[in-house]
Parts: structure tokens; sequence; C-alpha cells
């Protein structure tokens, strides 16, 4: 039987790959327009971001967020709407 053996650069360099970052992007990007959708259909008045980056150990991300987290996790105040929840489960 063969052991494999993978090393933490293999893991380094498959993380910092096109590929990958493209899929984060491709996907940042579904739930952001998703939510922007949504917010609108629902005249929830929200800005919807996107960032991409990479964290201090090298891996990459890509993230969506709002200005508006009221209306994300509701107050006693505000309604809870889950936009941007609901745009990523989808």
């Amino acid at each position: 039987m063969v052991k494999l053996v993978i090393s933490n650069e293999f893991i380094e360099r498959a993380m910092q790959a096109p590929a990958v970052r493209a899929g984060l992007s491709a996907r940042a990007d579904k739930v952001s327009t998703r939510a922007k959708a949504i917010a609108a259909s629902e005249d929830v008045d929200m800005k919807i971001q996107r960032r991409d980056g990479t964290r201090p150990k090298g891996r990459p991300y890509s993230r969506v967020s709002t200005d508006n987290a009221d209306q994300e996790w509701g107050t006693s105040n505000t309604e809870k709407r889950r936009v941007l929840g609901r745009a990523a489960s989808g």
C-alpha cells in the first residue's frame, strides 16, 4: 500500500491557485447579487458589499457583508430579515 504525504507547501499552493480564488469569487458574486435582489424586492435599506482578501496564514476568502446588521439580525425596534442568510442558502 502506498502512503501519501501532503506537505504544507502543497496545501498553501493549492489555496492560492487561480481556480480556487475564481471559485470563491464566483460564489460571492452569486450571494451578493441574490442579496441585492432580495433587499430590493422587500424594500430593505442596506448596502451589500463584497471583499476579497487573504488571511494571515495564506487562506483566501471572498466575503459578502452589509452595513445594516439590524435588518439582518433584528432588534427590539427592527424586524429580522436575514437577507444575507437567505441569499447564501440559495
